[in-house]
């Protein structure tokens, strides 16, 4: 009977021990995301946004429900809104010396790099109002459900231009697609502009609000990185099929050059 007793209380003692010390882990490791939390450093991962390849619920008629604008009409409607053309993306992929893409691990609050991206949304998020992206029917406007910065460039002649690397998930309420948008600006202390504002993906309203799968699974991805000149038929959202054919290639080659470190 005392041997018993004996093993019981070893066997007390022993499990005592591994909890205080498992508690003493824990605290500790509290303590230390706690410190890391309190800091003025956010990290881009936090709002990574991983999509599906873009497709369309198509609406004939303008008082249904679920009617909004096809991604092709959202693009052209972006051009205009944020004043993007050939000219301009010419001139600033063209005219002006680049660093390499730099991954962006963390951002400070109070880094350059954090206003500008900042600015970019806000900016952004404003046009989200412009009028030509108003419905018929519906006054809901599109709302920026995540964003994050994905990486940056620097200008080699001069450290305060940078080009920032986008992307933002905007949503009309009650509608069945979120769409994906790659973002690309330019910034400065005095202004911001825009070279590229373009649907690369869409997210399913059902699953909008839950965890979309890791960038691994093989119908996500986060990147729009053009791997063909885009052939356009006579079906999709055109203003001008001749024009929109003949520019698709010169677009292609200058989003290559722009999203990807080319040096030829």
């Amino acid at each position: 009977m005392i041997v018993k007793i004996g093993i019981i209380t070893i066997v007390i003692i022993f499990f005592l021990i591994i909890v205080n010390y498992q508690i003493e882990g824990f605290s500790n490791k509290n303590e230390n995301e706690n410190n890391y939390i309190n800091t003025n450093v956010i990290s881009p991962e936090y709002n990574k946004i991983y999509s599906t390849l873009p497709y369309d619920i198509v609406a004939k008629n303008d008082i249904m429900n679920i009617y909004d604008y096809g991604n092709d009409e959202l693009d052209e409607k972006f051009k205009i809104i944020f004043n993007i053309n050939l000219a301009k993306q010419i001139n600033i992929i063209e005219g002006i010396r680049w660093t390499k893409w730099i991954n962006v691990d963390e951002i400070d609050y109070y880094s350059k790099l954090h206003n500008y991206y900042n600015n970019t949304i806000k900016i952004f998020d404003d046009k989200m109002k412009h009028d030509d992206l108003k419905l018929p029917n519906d006054k809901n406007n599109f709302k920026i459900i995540k964003q994050n910065l994905n990486k940056y460039k620097k200008s080699l002649d001069n450290s305060n231009i940078f080009l920032l690397d986008i992307d933002v998930l905007i949503y009309r309420f009650k509608k069945p697609l979120a769409r994906h948008i790659k973002i690309i600006s330019i910034c400065n202390g005095g202004f911001t502009s825009f070279l590229l504002v373009k649907i690369i993906g869409v997210v399913n309203e059902t699953t909008l609000y839950t965890n979309i799968k890791s960038i691994d699974c093989v119908n996500n991805y986060s990147e729009f990185i053009p791997e063909k000149t885009i052939i356009y038929n006579d079906k999709d959202y055109l203003y001008d099929t001749n024009d929109k054919v003949l520019h698709s290639e010169i677009s292609y080659n200058l989003y290559n050059k722009l999203l990807k470190d080319l040096t030829n």
